[in-house]
This record gives C-alpha cells, sequence and structure tokens, in this order.
C-alpha cells in the first residue's frame, strides 16, 4: 500500500487528484496544506510518495523543493504535476531527484495512478507530451551542459557577481569561476564577455521559468 502525499494549491484542486486515487486498492491519498506540512510528512515517514503540483508553494523554486524533498527521504517517489510542457524545465527537474512529471494540459485522471505505478518500479514516467517536449529537448546540445554550469552562465548573464553567484549557490567562489572558466576551449573563446556571447547564441542561456532562482 502506497501512502500518497497530495500537495496542491486549494481544496478542490486536492480533492480533484485524490478523486482519481480513491478507488484504487494500491494507493492511500492524505491531503498535505503546506510546504511545512510536507516536509513533516516526508521527514516523519508518513508518506510513500507525493504528487506535487508545480503552484503549490510558489514562495521558491519547484527544483529547490525536488531537491530537498529527496534528501529529506532518498527512496520518496515525486511526480510533478506541471503548468509548463517545456523539455528543459523537465530534464532539471529529473536531475534534481523527480519521478514523473504529468503535463497540466493533458488528460490527467487515467495519468495519476499510472505514474505512481510507473514510478513505484523505479520507472520514469511522463504524461504524453511533457514525453514530447522531454525527448526534443534531450536531442539538443542544450543538455551537454550540467545544470549547475547552466545556472552560473545564467546568472552571470544577468550580470550577478561572482561573490553572488558563489552564495546564492552554496559554493565557493573558485569554484563558480571553474565551471565557466573551462568552457573557454570548449566554445573557442578567451574572455567571460565572449563566451556569454557563444552560450547564449546556442541557447544555453534559455530562462526555464518558474524554476529558475
Amino acid at each position: 500500500m502506497l501512502r500518497v502525499a497530495v500537495a496542491a494549491p486549494g481544496d478542490l484542486l486536492r480533492e480533484s487528484i485524490e478523486s482519481c486515487l480513491k478507488d484504487s486498492t494500491e494507493h492511500v491519498p492524505q491531503s498535505v496544506r503546506s510546504a511545512r506540512e510536507l516536509i513533516k510528512s516526508v521527514e516523519t515517514k508518513q508518506v510513500d510518495a507525493v504528487i506535487l503540483d508545480d503552484q503549490f508553494d510558489t514562495t521558491t523554486s519547484l527544483g529547490n523543493l525536488v531537491a530537498a524533498l529527496r534528501k529529506i527521504n532518498p527512496q520518496l517517489i515525486i511526480v510533478v504535476i506541471g503548468t509548463y510542457a517545456d523539455g528543459m524545465l523537465i530534464y532539471e527537474l529529473f536531475e534534481v531527484g523527480l519521478n514523473g512529471y504529468l503535463f497540466r494540459g493533458d488528460d490527467l485522471r487515467p495519468l495519476i495512478e499510472a505514474s505512481l505505478q510507473a514510478t513505484s518500479a523505479n520507472k520514469p514516467y511522463l504524461s504524453p507530451t511533457a514525453s514530447t517536449e522531454y525527448a526534443i529537448a534531450t536531442q539538443s546540445r542544450v543538455v551537454q551542459l550540467d545544470s549547475k554550469s547552466r545556472r552560473i552562465l545564467r546568472l552571470l548573464a544577468r550580470g550577478v557577481k561572482v561573490k553572488e553567484i558563489a552564495i546564492a549557490l552554496d559554493m565557493e567562489e573558485r569554484q563558480v569561476r571553474y565551471h565557466y572558466e573551462k568552457l573557454f576551449p570548449r566554445f573557442g573563446v578567451t574572455t567571460k564577455d565572449e563566451l556569454l556571447i557563444e552560450v547564449g547564441l546556442q541557447g544555453y542561456l534559455r530562462e526555464d521559468k518558474e524554476y529558475v532562482s
């Protein structure tokens, strides 16, 4: 029996998600109404899985919340219901610990239980639209940079100083410099400005909506 925390904003949406699972003999849904309540449920091992709506907690990035839950319980199943069919966003969420992603524009009623069944068997799960966009993103050159390097480049492009980036990403300044300077020969440039121009032209600075801090 899988105990499932339903983390969604508003009673109506939570009840709608729970209704998809109420007839299941394999899943027991439990409502959570705040990020604090969700984290406590995971810390105390009251739940085995989370259905997490991406609008559940708008005070933090979705990626940070997924990473925090994964750190608390490495075995936790995390399935996101997302507003965006963005392949790069989905890719980066999987990098920080996501198990499944359901695009809100797809018909979710049959997919919620299916996603839990698949992820319980250690198989990643994507709704049809999410799967298409993820495939497009992973076939592009953008994913050839690790997520930390991409975040550093985006912040540099915004004019954020190295010291501030180090604080934001919990790194040392020398680590930040290493991450972007090692890209100089790869992109055939010799300065930070040339690097930012080149990676911008190749699409590496594209924002990932709610996920980017």
